[in-house]
């Protein structure tokens, strides 16, 4: 069986929102290089609020700018140019290759619990 694979620019399918800047090249060099079939990225509260559990590691961090608010007034300070003043901060994302649907993750979980039990018995005896 031939499986295709039609990449798309990376995006966060809980959002809508694409990815930009460099986070796209990052994205995508992650995806090819993981042979991921999708372009679908997303926090790990993100895809357990969708109904998704990750459930292998892989994750990949990305850099964003934020703007800084001033703490009293809540207004974003700006530049003497007028530019909001911004701040890097890191963002760290998964694939959707990453997850399984919550009750397949459960299920997943219970059969590596058991795996482990069951070599701590037979190392025991």
């Amino acid at each position: 069986m031939t499986t295709e694979t039609t990449l798309t620019a990376p995006f966060n399918p809980t959002t809508g929102k694409g990815y930009s800047g460099s986070n796209v090249a990052t994205l995508a060099g992650a995806t090819a290089a993981a042979g991921w079939p999708t372009a679908e990225f997303a926090g790990y509260r993100q895809w357990q609020n969708a109904g998704r559990q990750v459930v292998e590691k892989g994750a990949v961090t990305l850099v964003r700018l934020v703007p800084i608010k001033d703490k009293k007034t809540g207004k974003v300070k700006l530049n003497a140019d007028g530019t909001p003043k911004k701040r890097v901060t890191k963002l760290t994302v998964f694939n959707k290759a990453l997850t399984l649907p919550a009750d397949e993750a459960a299920a997943l979980k219970a059969e590596r619990d058991a795996a482990k039990e069951a070599a701590k018995l037979s190392q025991a005896a």
